[in-house]
């Protein structure tokens, strides 16, 4: 299930199921708006701590395309395991700025600079934020894009995994070029587009957004094939 609409068009939709009424339709609203919120302080504290103006990044995201999108994603339960080379969601990046992640199921893993799996720890009403290949690109890797997978480990096959990630994406039309000059930051948005085309009426999430990245490298390498 996602929700990609500008602000406060959800009630204006022809396209959801009637179980979907005023009052949770308003609650959806408001947890985008909270959302949102805590997106433009975590995006200002960064611009703050690399010496720019605190609405450097802010600016870049306002209520335009490609927007940013609330999901509610269910991993099925199996009646028999994969092979364990096969992870319940493969590794990949996230295309935009920041995804902020809720979630009360284990199983998350990022990967590290020497390239070893780490479980994400839970904490109690605690919000993972993974940085995305636009912000990774656009900071020349000052922030660098967070690796991640989902694990069988700690969820068992017979189970289901829920999660509800909010994805954070700069509009095309309003990204700044930063300190490290106007191609960066050009690069940054034409990144963007490409994986948005891809995935725009698939239905589908981060598998075609990962190859849609990984066509300018994989690992954040696109980032210096650009530059």
């Amino acid at each position: 299930m996602s929700f990609g609409l500008p602000t406060g068009q959800l009630f204006k939709s022809n396209n959801l199921h009637s179980w979907w009424d005023l009052h949770r339709l308003t609650e959806i609203e408001a947890f985008k708006a909270q959302c949102n919120d805590l997106t433009f302080k975590v995006l200002s504290c960064f611009a703050w701590h690399m010496g720019l103006p605190k609405d450097f990044f802010t600016t870049s995201h306002q209520d335009g395309l490609p927007r940013n999108t609330l999901k509610f994603i269910k991993y099925p339960k199996l009646a028999i395991k994969p092979d364990d080379a096969v992870p319940r969601l493969t590794e990949h990046t996230d295309w935009g700025s920041i995804t902020l992640l809720f979630t009360d199921s284990p199983g998350l893993e990022v990967l590290d600079p020497q390239d070893q799996w780490h479980e994400v720890p839970q904490l109690p009403g605690g919000i993972v934020i993974n940085i995305g290949d636009a912000l990774s690109l656009w900071t020349g890797q000052q922030l660098k894009s967070t690796m991640h997978r989902i694990s069988w480990e700690k969820v068992p096959v017979d189970q289901d995994r829920y999660s509800m990630p909010y994805f954070v994406h700069p509009n095309f039309s309003k990204c700044r070029a930063t300190p490290l000059g106007q191609r960066l930051i050009l690069s940054c948005v034409l990144l963007c587009e490409k994986c948005f085309m891809l995935t725009a009426g698939t239905g589908s999430h981060q598998p075609q957004i990962s190859q849609g990245a990984r066509e300018y490298g994989g690992k954040g390498d696109h980032i210096q094939r650009l530059l």
